[in-house]
């Protein structure tokens, strides 16, 4: 995640159910939990655009040394016969500069476990991977583990319509440093395509729904599976009830002109309040196992 924006992704968490995170620096959040809260964190939080799954921390920072480690973990669990997968790196160190080629290394000892064991890999595809095995680099350790989101959670947006300049996770972390309430009235300094106000909005209505028994096995084909071509956000699986699971979104509503007001509602969230953003000129001025939010940089 962006750096500096940890503190606003922890309070996020807390909102979502999650425990007090064990750290929160390096543009990564740490909190303890299993499949089932990494899984809800994936669908909700919005100040993050990754949610990973650790399955091994505190790994060896050389390649002779994590490699072997890899190759003891589970992998046939996490990887469906089935479905695609790469790898995706974050860090470098002086013996692995370069994303690509650590990439690889992992890719191998994940091939390994599976030939030790007589199975057949999944095929890798790097351009679209259903899974991402997540691989970190930091200070002289590493970490493994499964991107539950598939693909940056930003990209789910909000129905907000056109471009925006300031990408949805860090206008959302920005509203949660602003302290952003339903009381108080929300000053956007930005005055363009109203991400900040469309994220501030979204996070005010969102109310997760508690996974009811029997939703685990639900939730871990949602979290593990990325959406079809052309969805903007993730799904629950098959079965499960879309009003429970879904993502509140804001409708955009058309702009009355050019130069004036411009309004937004979340019907589906229940809002009733409007969101209105006014364009203007500034006179003044021509350790421990668990879920990680991040974002990793490259891989294959």
């Amino acid at each position: 995640m962006t750096a500096g924006l940890e503190p606003a992704a922890a309070v996020e968490v807390r909102r979502l159910g999650g425990p007090e995170p064990l750290s929160a620096a390096r543009g990564a959040v740490r909190v303890p939990g299993d499949l089932l809260l990494g899984a809800r964190l994936a669908l909700g939080l919005r100040s993050a655009p990754r949610v990973i799954l650790e399955l091994a921390t505190a790994l060896p920072g050389e390649a002779d040394g994590f490699q072997p480690a890899l190759s003891r973990i589970a992998w046939e669990e996490w990887l469906p016969r089935e479905l695609s997968w790469a790898v995706r790196v974050t860090g470098t160190t002086e013996e692995l500069r370069s994303p690509l080629h650590t990439a690889r290394l992992v890719k191998d000892s994940i091939r390994d476990r599976f030939t030790a064991r007589g199975l057949a890999c999944p095929p890798v595809d790097p351009r679209g991977a259903r899974v991402l095995v997540d691989f970190r680099l930091e200070r002289g350790t590493a970490s493994a583990g499964i991107d539950l989101g598939g693909h940056s959670l930003h990209a789910r947006g909000t129905g907000r319509q056109g471009p925006a300049p300031l990408r949805e996770d860090v206008a959302a972390g920005l509203a949660l440093l602003a302290g952003v309430d339903a009381e108080r009235a929300l000053l956007d300094p930005f005055c363009g395509t109203g991400t900040l106000i469309a994220e501030a909005a979204a996070l005010r209505a969102r109310h997760p729904a508690e996974p009811a028994a029997g939703d685990a096995g639900r939730l871990r084909a949602a979290s593990l599976h990325q959406p079809p071509a052309g969805g903007d956000r993730p799904r629950a699986g098959a079965g499960a009830d879309p009003a429970a699971r879904a993502v509140p979104r804001l409708g955009p509503e058309p702009a009355r002109d050019r130069g004036g007001a411009r309004g937004a509602r979340s019907p589906g969230a229940g809002a009733t309040r409007r969101a209105r953003v006014r364009r203007g000129r500034d006179r003044r001025a021509a350790g421990r196992a668990g879920t990680r939010a991040d974002e990793p940089a490259v891989g294959l």
